[in-house]
Order: structure tokens, then sequence, then C-alpha cells
């Protein structure tokens, strides 16, 4: 089961994510799925005004994202995709969708909106979503997987005023064995403690509950400047908490791991102690 991990610029304009995302989707037509980052194709926030708050570009992100989907099933991709999307509902979310064969397989949306300094960030565009999702890497549902964005995993403090919900735990608890999370954490200024709260909690994570992490974050800033430092690296940690490949810390980069399903069930030794995956007290070697 070969992913590939796309670290891309994430543009202010439509048209520019949309090509760019085409680009990284032709460049890697030989990989089983391809994760893109957190609004890579809607771009993100824009500062808030009363005319465009709750407002994504419906109509045109709409076709983008059918664009891409449609050329994905032509090459046999299959896509974690991020976007800000308007749902069936008619409010809009920022989201990862799950396209397998031009089909949405699952659909999730972030549950831990950001907030910003001055009142503004993620909640002034975006409505939370509120439940997990679940889906299977492979047509014989060997491979369980469940998707998270940004703040949803690591839960930032000065963002995230909440406190931690630790939605990690629920995953582990339904036996996943990889997760998706796409991000554009990146700010203005390069952030030396925020880049080790990320990957720290990336690597802990894997490794606490034994499952694939693949991470897929943007390759610029949150206002959609080029960044010479990223907040968090993209690529693909193993079950044991180490990184199998990670993309350059800056710039457009991709990686593609072949990863192997993983037992139901795993006793994984960490930290001084032993963390079993929750399901049967069967044995397993």
């Amino acid at each position: 089961m070969k992913i590939t991990v796309s670290q891309q610029p994430v543009f202010k304009e439509l048209m520019d994510n949309h090509a760019c995302t085409l680009d990284v989707l032709e460049a890697n037509k030989d990989t089983d799925w391809l994760i893109t980052p957190e609004c890579s194709i809607s771009g993100y926030c824009l500062p808030p005004t009363l005319n465009n708050m709750f407002n994504v570009r419906t109509t045109q992100v709409e076709n983008s994202i059918l664009k891409i989907k449609d050329r994905a099933k032509e090459l046999g991709v299959k896509l974690a995709l991020g976007s800000g999307i308007k749902d069936n509902d008619g409010f809009p979310y920022n989201a990862m969708m799950i396209w397998d064969n031009g089909n949405l397989k699952s659909l999730y949306k972030k549950r831990i909106l950001t907030r910003g300094w001055e009142g503004g960030g993620e909640r002034h565009y975006y409505l939370p979503g509120h439940v997990p999702n679940y889906f299977y890497l492979d047509d014989e549902q060997t491979i369980k997987a469940s998707s998270m964005i940004c703040n949803d995993f690591w839960c930032m403090p000065r963002v995230a005023p909440e406190g931690n919900p630790y939605y990690h735990v629920e995953l582990a608890q339904n036996n996943v064995d990889v997760l998706f999370v796409s991000s554009n954490c990146n700010g203005e200024e390069p952030d030396a403690l925020a880049k080790v709260w990320n990957e720290n909690h990336l690597q802990v994570f894997a490794r606490e509950f034994a499952m694939y992490v693949v991470h897929a974050g943007s390759a610029t800033s949150i206002n959609h400047m080029e960044t010479n430092e990223l907040q968090c690296a993209s690529g693909v940690i193993g079950p044991d908490g180490e990184w199998i490949a990670k993309c350059k810390d800056s710039g457009m980069d991709s990686v593609t791991v072949d990863i192997d399903p993983l037992p139901r069930y795993k006793v994984v030794k960490a930290s001084g102690h032993i963390f079993k995956r929750m399901g049967d007290d069967e044995d397993f070697d």
C-alpha cells in the first residue's frame, strides 16, 4: 500500500491551488493514496469581514474538486483532499475528503477550529464538525484509517482555549491502523517551540497507540506567504514513533512510503509500560 504525502503551497488564489494539486497528482500517478495539506484547494482563511464571514467560494471550489477527483480516478489514485467546502446542510466546513475511484468514501470536518488573537481564526469561516470518520485504505478492508485536521491533533493552547479533548483515544479504541493528518500550521514568523510541540505530538501519538501517522502540511504560511522554516515536518511516522520518511524542511516536496497492514491487536512497549491495542484478548505473536 503506497501512500504519498504532498508538502505543497497553499495559495490565496483557487486556480493556483488547483493547478498545483493537479501537478502533484500527475507526478505521483503510481501511488495508491495521495494526501494533501489543509485547505489545499480552497485556500486558507482570508481576513474576515462581515460580508465574507462563513463564505467559501462554493461553485469554484466544487468545480475544482470534481475535476481533481475525476483525474485521480483516471489515474487510479485515491485521495485524502483538504479543502474548505460547503456541505449538503448549506454550511461551510474545513474538511478532508476521502475519494476512492471517484466516489466520496468519507468526509471529515475539522472539530477544533482555531481562534485568532483578535477574534479572527477559522471560527469566522467554518462551523465545527462533531464526529470522527473511519474508512479502509484497501478493498479487502484490512487497513483501517481515520482523519484529523491540524489543531484537532495537537490542540495548540493559544488557539484552542477550551482545552484538549484527546480525540486520539477514540481512534485507538476503534482499532485505527493509519491516521491521516493535514495541516496549515506555519505562522508568519518561525516558531521553534511550536515545531517541537507539533512533531513530538505526531511521534508520541504514533508510538503510544501503535499506528502509522501520515502528515501533510502546507509549504506556505497561514497568510499564503513563502516561509523558510516550517513548523512541522510532513511525512510518515511508523507505529514505533520513528520517522519512516520526511519531506525537506522548507518548500514543496513529497515522499512515498509503502506500508504493511498492522496486526489488528498489538502490544507496544513504550515509556516503561505496555499498551495493548483495543480488541479481543486473543493470543498473537
